[in-house]
């Protein structure tokens, strides 16, 4: 009864541990996005646009479609275009006031390339490479 009750638990636990890993959608966090910088791929310090009100930054994390993203290999042969850099505030920590002004710190990167359907995700320590659908290369273009 005991091996029986312990193999029950054992399976449980994987059980519970792989479906939570079968996220099918991509979770990158850009929906807590706070503010998005674009710059140029050759001149990464001259920023383009600004999208740092709320209403602007949600349309551009509603129009990445992160869910139709499918990983892939972006060719070592395609030139940058632009670079999207998502900012997102520090979190608060227990015994922090919530008045006080936060810093927004740099949480993510996306680069773009030219007449290319792919983009590379980055992050502090990882890299992605993604093809992006159609109407998303469109809009990340211009």
């Amino acid at each position: 009864m005991k091996k029986a009750f312990s193999l029950f638990m054992f399976v449980s636990s994987i059980v519970t541990l792989l479906c939570g890993c079968t996220n099918s959608d991509h979770d990158l966090g850009i929906e807590k996005t706070q503010k998005v910088e674009v710059s140029s791929a050759e001149n990464p310090n001259s920023i383009l646009k600004i999208f740092n009100e709320q209403d602007e930054v949600t349309e551009f994390v509603n129009r990445m479609k992160v869910d139709q993203w499918k990983i892939s290999d972006v060719s070592p042969n395609l030139d940058a275009n632009k670079v999207y850099k998502l900012y997102q505030a520090d979190t608060i920590t227990l015994g922090e006031s919530n008045n006080r002004e936060r810093k927004l710190n740099q949480t993510a990167e996306i680069v773009t390339y030219k007449k290319s359907p792919y983009i590379t995700f980055r992050t502090n320590h990882l890299s992605f490479d993604f093809k992006i659908p159609k109407d998303v290369e469109e809009y990340l273009s211009n």
